[in-house]
């Protein structure tokens, strides 16, 4: 039991401190929306996406049906959520890094392959009527579906006053993956990082016996920015069990 309140606390608090990022307000107790974000819709999702015979398997493409902050956020707030876990398969045009999360020991344990296509959509709809008062819709949507979805949740009360600044905010974007759609920014420099190190430790893994040697040029000339970045994906490559750092016997060099 303690183990679950705990996951349902990081959830929740991870809805909060995106609130707080969107708005700017002080961080606050767990509102109406995110409780039920975090222990009702969040595990019912993993196990049905997890479990259910008719879904194992598919990939999931989450998705903001308005044009608001907040659905925006929600969908943030759940994919990160579900990312990673076992059995299910978030649909992405490339496999998304997670910020401030360490690459894997082994290259080996890398998600390399996209995601092809995806199967499902979890559309996530959220709507205000003056007040405070809001009306949250989850649906999962197969392919092709001509009825309504036998599973979708639907949340109405009060929203916190961050989730109602946060509804009127333009659209972030979701989460940044460095595609045209949802370029990195100044503030993405671990992710751009990560997704960096990602590549180019995947295009080495077919060449990897037991041990690569790497000696990796100091990129001169670079903008601070982007320094920043190659710097840090060097960081997260020095990881890696399989790959070695340094001018001697080096098998590739790295410009």
């Amino acid at each position: 039991m303690g183990r679950h309140a705990q996951r349902h606390r990081l959830i929740g608090g991870l809805l909060a401190a995106l609130l707080f990022i969107a708005s700017g307000a002080q961080a606050a107790a767990r509102s109406e929306l995110s409780r039920w974000l975090s222990d009702e819709v969040t595990p019912e999702l993993r196990q049905l996406l997890a479990e259910h015979p008719r879904y194992q398997g598919q990939s999931v493409h989450l998705l903001a049906a308005d044009h608001n902050g907040l659905a925006d956020a929600l969908v943030t707030v759940l994919t990160i959520n579900l990312r990673g876990r076992e059995g299910i398969a978030l649909y992405a045009p490339a496999p998304v890094a997670v910020p401030n999360r360490l690459a894997p020991p082994r290259i080996d344990d890398l998600q390399c392959a996209p995601v092809e296509s995806e199967r499902l959509r979890l559309l996530v709809s959220v709507s205000s009527s003056g007040n405070r008062k809001g009306r949250v819709e989850l649906a999962l949507v197969e392919p092709g579906a001509t009825v309504v979805s036998p599973h979708n949740w639907e949340w109405r009360g009060r929203f916190s006053s961050a989730e109602a600044r946060t509804f009127k905010s333009a659209p972030s974007g979701g989460i940044a993956d460095g595609s045209l759609a949802a370029p990195w920014t100044s503030q993405d420099v671990d992710s751009a990082a990560a997704d960096l190190q990602r590549q180019l430790a995947c295009s080495l893994r077919p060449q990897i016996e037991t041990r690569l040697g790497l000696n990796w040029t100091d990129p001169g000339g670079l903008p601070a920015l982007a320094r920043d970045t190659v710097n840090r994906s060097l960081h997260l490559l020095g990881s890696y069990e399989e790959l070695g750092l340094g001018a001697d016997e080096a098998d590739y060099r790295v410009e």
